[in-house]
């Protein structure tokens, strides 16, 4: 049983090592992030990319426990199947992921899409607990319920105090039917 996926959704999560020395260099790109890259990417509904610093040590009684390096995790829900996904990323927005995943360790960057997924794939995370909303709703089709919805509430914004006959007239103009 997966549980990755809920109806035609998917979620991924992905746990990569940063190259030491690269975490402030990493960090400085995301924070200097106008805009999320994955805008560009159909399929996404969510993606984020989160720095886990090295685990707080603050002296005895407890022991330090250092990471070997720090890690970079990623998690997105998606429409669709994995890999294809992959491969759109490398298509759609392969310069902005190589501008992250290069700071990690042994990244082979978006030009072999192949490469990429198997990176992705070995760094991957299973799911234990994954929920979507509207499961079987694509990206597209939740853009177009959120365009409709606006559409109605301008519409009830617009028709204030108009009696039910005027009302009916302008509903019919706006949605038909």
């Amino acid at each position: 049983m997966s549980y990755d996926v809920a109806g035609q959704s998917y979620a991924l999560t992905v746990l990569t090592p940063i190259v030491a020395g690269q975490e402030s260099a990493l960090q400085s790109h995301l924070r200097g992030l106008r805009r999320s890259p994955f805008a560009d990417a159909p399929r996404t509904h969510f993606a984020r990319w989160v720095i886990v610093p090295q685990p707080a040590y603050q002296g005895p009684p407890m022991r330090p426990d250092p990471w070997k390096s720090q890690y970079l995790i990623f998690s997105a829900c998606l429409d669709g199947e994995l890999d294809s996904y992959l491969a759109e990323l490398c298509e759609l927005i392969g310069p902005d992921v190589d501008a992250v995943w290069r700071h990690c360790v042994g990244y082979p960057g978006s030009a072999d899409p192949a490469a990429f997924a198997r990176y992705m794939h070995h760094n991957r995370i299973p799911t234990e607990v994954y929920f979507a909303a509207y499961p079987d709703a694509t990206v597209a089709q939740v853009r177009e319920a959120l365009a409709r919805r606006d559409e109605v509430v301008n519409f009830a914004v617009a028709v204030q105090g108009l009696g039910n006959d005027d009302l009916h007239r302008r509903w019919k103009e706006q949605f038909g039917g």
